[in-house]
């Protein structure tokens, strides 16, 4: 979830940066959607099985891609 409450999908795993250190976590809003990526940094908890991220007010904001 983003830092504002807003679902942006499944979480696909975590990928390394080229020194082999865990760096981003990349998701996918659907199955028609390329995978993205969000560093570290901005992952607030885990709980339940639900990431949340940081917000704007910590500097931070991603939001769902829409497509038509």
């Amino acid at each position: 979830m983003s830092g504002t409450g807003e679902a942006l999908g499944i979480v696909l795993g975590i990928e390394s940066d080229r020194f082999g250190h865990p760096k981003w976590i990349s998701f996918a809003e659907d199955a028609r959607s390329p995978p993205r990526k969000v560093r570290l940094d901005f992952v607030r908890g885990v709980q339940d099985g639900v990431v949340r991220l940081a917000g704007p007010r910590e500097g931070y904001h991603i939001t769902r891609v829409h497509r038509e």
